[in-house]
């Protein structure tokens, strides 16, 4: 079978070595790819290996780079040395399959590292994050905050001119209790940074920069299935495409024009599609899944996400975000 697509995945023995010790580039392979609220983590399968190279990647502490390409298309990178954590080796006749279970690497070395007590002078969010993330040697990256109203996250609040944070939790615990209990966002690692994107509401999305925001259009062409309609969701299946990153902005009016060449059933499922999402074209990602295999050439993304204000039948409160969780 000769196949257009290509998957470039290397296991490394290090974040920073040079050469890997295993190149899969020409073995069948297979990657799942999900960013999700706190971290990004994957699955990857390799098919065939010999029983000494699987015991290589056992033992001791493995990395794993994956690039794609499309074609004749360029090589994009869609993960960039995740930390394997687990390893699954099993034989389904005629085939030995590996799966590898990996997370950014973000995680293991800042998430996940134990955070004592913090004191935190003039304690708006902004300080707190930054000052919590610089208890990590390894921290290197940035601190971005989207879409909070009025800029709340540089906002001292009215109280004592200083706060002890932390107190035996991880990094990723304290952020966490922060999005899920006082500022209301959700947190994403993404190319070495870590995003906290405000989840608006319909009643403080007008004091967001949100509107703002470069939107990514869909078109009707890359889509994959009828995205599926939910309450104040959205889910789109589309062709790979990794440019969609958590927390962006995407405007689906191109989905809801109905063009003249489509059948009776099309066209009723677009009409009903446009009154469900009418007075809004803007969906702010939430989760995101890139799957694919150099066996097929069906490579997906599955896009989760949410409206942050108000359809003709959708409705979107902070208590409806408050419902989501992963």
């Amino acid at each position: 079978m000769t196949l257009k697509n290509k998957i470039y995945m290397k296991i490394y023995d290090s974040p920073t070595a040079a050469v890997p010790i295993l190149d899969a580039t020409d073995l069948r392979t297979d990657f799942d790819v999900r960013h999700l609220p706190g971290y990004s983590k994957g699955k990857f399968v390799i098919y065939n290996l010999n029983d000494e190279t699987v015991l290589s990647i056992v033992n001791g502490e493995r990395y794993i780079s994956v690039d794609i390409q499309e074609g004749d298309g360029p090589i994009i990178n869609i993960v960039n040395r995740f930390y394997i954590n687990n390893v699954i080796d099993e034989v389904n006749l005629p085939d030995q399959i590996v799966s590898l279970f990996a997370f950014d690497i973000l995680r293991k070395n800042v998430l996940q590292h134990p955070l004592g007590e913090v004191l935190v002078q003039n304690p708006s969010l902004e300080r707190m994050v930054n000052q919590v993330l610089s208890t990590s040697p390894d921290w290197r990256g940035e601190a971005k905050f989207k879409y909070f109203p009025n800029e709340s996250h540089k906002v001292v609040p009215d109280g004592p001119a200083s706060r002890n944070v932390g107190g035996g939790r991880s990094i990723q615990d304290c952020l966490q209790h922060f999005g899920s209990n006082e500022f209301k966002f959700k947190m994403y690692t993404v190319d070495a940074n870590l995003i906290f994107a405000f989840m608006p509401s319909e009643a403080n999305v007008q004091m967001t920069k949100y509107a703002e925001e470069p939107v990514i259009l869909l078109r009707p062409e890359a889509m994959r299935a009828n995205p599926m309609i939910g309450a104040a969701e959205l889910t789109i299946t589309s062709i790979l495409d990794t440019s969609i990153k958590c927390s962006a902005v995407l405007d689906i009016s191109q989905l809801v024009s109905v063009g003249s060449n489509l059948t009776q059933e099309q066209l009723e499922v677009a009409d009903s599609f446009a009154a469900k999402t009418a007075g809004n074209s803007r969906y702010q990602a939430f989760a995101i899944q890139h799957k694919g295999s150099n066996y097929t050439d069906a490579w997906t993304t599955i896009v989760t996400s949410y409206s942050p204000t108000k359809g003709t039948n959708m409705p979107t409160t902070s208590s409806r975000w408050a419902q989501i969780d992963y």
